[in-house]
Parts: C-alpha cells; structure tokens; sequence
C-alpha cells in the first residue's frame, strides 16, 4: 500500500485507543489488490531468495494482517519444496503439521 504522498506505507494497528505504527514493516493490501496472484507469487519469491540465502526460518511480525488462506497456500507450496524450513508467526512456531496449527493462520 502506499500513501497520499506515495510513500510507502507501515503497518499498524490501535492499542489502547492509539495507533501503533511499526515503521520497519511494509503494509500489504491482500484483500483490496488488483492482483492477489501477483502479490501471492512475490511474497513467494521473497521466502524463496531467503531459503537459497542460506535462511531456515521465518518470523512473521503483524502475522495476523495476512489472510489465513495466503497463510496456508504460502506455507504449503514453501514446505513442499523445503521441508526443513520454518516459520515463526508471532509467539507461535509453525512446523507446517496439522497438529501443530494453533492459531487462525496455520500457526
């Protein structure tokens, strides 16, 4: 998502009656994208460059911002290919087991 001004915008969210902005996160639109394929298949991409980084691990701050469908397609296709590889949603592992799905997102 961007701004007004066309900056990029951070994800947030209201505390207490306060907005929260974490200013180290981008916000996507995943409901509102003209095209979810699209978005879908980059934050593929992004997993994957990391994976063959060298990184087995994920976590995933503002988890609960990603439609859980995205959430199950997404860990599903990275598993597959790289079983050994986790992803952290926030203060929750997922190790991509049905057993182990404890929140809304898989995680």
């Amino acid at each position: 998502m961007r701004e007004h001004d066309g900056r990029i915008a951070n994800a947030s969210c209201q505390h207490n009656g306060e907005q929260v902005v974490w200013s180290d996160l981008a916000q996507f639109d995943h409901p509102h994208t003209r095209d979810p394929e699209g978005l879908y298949r980059y934050c593929v991409r992004v997993v994957e460059h990391l994976l063959a980084l060298g990184f087995d691990g994920f976590r995933c701050d503002a988890a609960y911002q990603i439609p859980q469908p995205v959430w199950q397609r997404l860990i599903r296709e990275v598993k597959s290919r790289h079983p050994s590889g986790a992803v952290r949603g926030r203060n929750a592992w997922l190790h991509a087991r049905p057993d182990s799905r404890d929140g809304p997102g898989g995680f």
